[in-house]
């Protein structure tokens, strides 16, 4: 069973010291099976100290129909080098040896000239999404996951300017580069018509021009994989573009037995969405020539940290505005889909069943399900959940080696990810 992270006391984390109270220790194998259980558990009353970075540092206990009240807006840009104390803001402040903003917007212009192509058309199509305004968040983690990863290495360090840095800087972009095809290609699918505040890149471009970007920038981010030359790294991220495909799939059927429907929504949320996080933590690891045990750290610790990102996404979907998540909202819904919310809230709403059953393409399926949802335990639980694999995250980053400044910033973000809002 699952119990709850419980900080170190060599680990500064006074923001969440009132809150984490216990500790949590699961294993990869049964993670499916443990939270499986917990989608039929009812939540417990808890204490305004127990509520595991649910609430604003508030003490009013808030019910699932607020959350869009409380959670403070969050994303990568945010981030800043002061050295300062962080106002609970839903903003970071790290110290100097953390990547900078600028450090990271310089990886959009460095992806921009792999999107090099004597083509006009391909080439503002792929860079599209390229344009500074995404979150940044992937290749942060990788970056310093990478970094935490240095101290137990057997690299020698006069290696690591020029060479195991650039490759773990590589991973950072290649990540990122396969985040982005996976959005071209399922704005392509869904339909989209927003996102990030602007037109979809399927509105601004044909379906066609938009599907051979997306196969474009995979094959760049391909081939500056190809350049690191790490028979284990190719190796690892050649199943990325696999694990994409698979959970794609496994989202387009609905399962009869409720059990089953909550495993099946837990494994397309990894394939889809944790693995590449993952397997980009693993690939970093691998470069830094550590243990299995740091390895796995890696992995499980992306691993986590994006089932938790997706499960907070989802819920967003539920609650958030076009306005706050610059794009369309309740699109899961919209395409057939039944994310952790509305499996939670069928349990109280058996109403929900047949709507899930035939995708909600029913007239007003959507709207009465996301009303239901409102009305449910649906969304506290799924955060609860999302919290779960937060702070298993957590565990996993303090297992690395590295120095506290990485392990805390990596700490600070599977908190900060369980209060965003876009």
């Amino acid at each position: 069973m699952f119990k709850f992270y419980k900080p170190k006391s060599a680990v500064d984390l006074s923001r969440i010291a009132s809150t984490c109270r216990r500790t949590k220790t699961v294993s990869s194998t049964s993670c499916f099976i443990n939270h499986n259980n917990r989608a039929h558990q009812k939540p417990r009353s808890r204490s305004t100290s127990e509520t595991l970075l649910l609430c604003n540092n508030s003490n009013q206990h808030h019910t699932s129909h607020r959350y869009s009240d409380f959670v403070p807006n969050w994303n990568a840009r945010s981030f800043s080098t002061s050295s300062d104390s962080e106002h609970d803001n839903g903003s970071i402040c790290f110290p100097d040896e953390i990547p900078t903003t600028e450090q990271l917007q310089q990886l959009h212009s460095n992806i921009n000239k792999a999107m090099t192509v004597d083509h006009a058309e391909l080439q503002t199509a792929s860079r599209y999404y390229f344009d500074g305004k995404g979150k940044l968040l992937r290749p942060l983690i990788v970056t310093l996951v990478g970094r935490a990863c240095r101290d137990e290495g057997d690299i020698d360090a006069s290696q690591w300017p020029d060479q195991i840095e650039q490759h773990q800087n590589s991973i950072a972009r290649i990540t990122e580069m396969i985040h982005t095809a996976s959005l071209v290609h399922d704005d392509v699918i869904d339909e989209a018509t927003s996102r990030r505040n602007s037109v979809s890149v399927n509105r601004a471009f044909t379906e066609k021009q938009c599907v051979l970007a997306g196969d474009f920038i995979l094959a760049r981010a391909t081939y500056l994989l190809a350049k690191i030359g790490h028979p284990r790294v190719i190796e690892i991220f050649a199943q990325v573009i696999e694990d994409l495909v698979r959970g794609e799939l496994m989202q387009l059927g609905t399962a009869q037995d409720p059990e089953q429907r909550f495993q099946n929504y837990l494994k397309k949320s990894e394939a889809k969405t944790a693995r590449l996080l993952a397997r980009s933590c693993h690939c970093v690891a691998v470069l830094a020539g550590g243990s299995e045990e740091l390895e796995t750290a890696a992995y499980e610790y992306g691993r986590h940290l994006g089932i938790a990102f997706q499960l907070i996404d989802d819920l967003l979907d539920v609650v958030q505005t076009s306005a706050d998540m610059g794009k369309e909202t309740s699109v899961d819904m919209k395409l057939g889909l039944s994310t952790a919310p509305v499996l939670y809230a069928s349990e109280q709403f058996p109403e929900l069943v047949p709507m899930m059953m035939r995708q909600f393409r029913e007239d007003g399926d959507v709207a009465r399900a996301r009303e239901l949802i409102m009305n449910s335990d649906g969304l506290e639980r799924t955060r609860l959940l999302a919290a779960d694999y937060a702070n298993e995250a957590v565990r996993q980053a303090e297992a690395m080696p590295g120095s506290e400044v990485h392990k805390s910033a990596l700490i600070d973000i599977a908190q900060k990810l369980l209060r965003r809002t876009t």
